[in-house]
Order: C-alpha cells, then sequence, then structure tokens
C-alpha cells in the first residue's frame, strides 16, 4: 500500500496535481494515487515527444538555434525559464 499524506504544504499551487489532491472525485486515496500515477506516466511520452520534435527544428534552423543560445547565454541556468524566447520556442514546438 503506498502511503499517502494529506499534507498540503507539498503541493504546488495552480496544477493538475493539486486539483486531484484537492478534489472530492476521488473516494478513495489509492483512487487519487492512481490518477497521479496515469497523468505521470501518459506525460512521459508525450514530453519525450515534444523535447524531440523541438530539437529536431532547431537542428534545421540554426539561426533561430541561434537565437535561443544567445538569449540562454545572456541568463544563469536558474533562470532559464525567464527566457521569452525558450518560451516561444517550447510554445511553438507544442
Amino acid at each position: 500500500m503506498i502511503a499517502y499524506s494529506n499534507k498540503k504544504e507539498h503541493v504546488t499551487t495552480g496544477t493538475v496535481i493539486q486539483l486531484i489532491m484537492e478534489s472530492d472525485a476521488f473516494p478513495t486515496d489509492e483512487e487519487r494515487i492512481a490518477q497521479l500515477m496515469e497523468f505521470l506516466l501518459v506525460g512521459h511520452d508525450t514530453t519525450a515527444y515534444n523535447i524531440s520534435w523541438i530539437l529536431l527544428q532547431l537542428a534545421k534552423n540554426p539561426e533561430e538555434q541561434l537565437k535561443l543560445h544567445e538569449s540562454l547565454s545572456q541568463l544563469s541556468p536558474e533562470n532559464w525559464n525567464s527566457s521569452e524566447y525558450l518560451k516561444r520556442v517550447i510554445k511553438e514546438g507544442m
């Protein structure tokens, strides 16, 4: 049996996980955990395909790859998530 803790301080707000954790649609913790596991497993392949597609397109478009590199090189790796160009590349790839 998987142990489940109802401590909400560990759940990031505004996520699908938060919605599942706070939902009354699951009568048991086992059903809640099963739903979480399904999301994690299903999302794995989709994420891999999206990353592969984005990398392929960047390889085919070196000028865009250079723009992305320049955008990211101005930031420390911890702050890459604030790059507007990276966000646009990811959105285009999805």
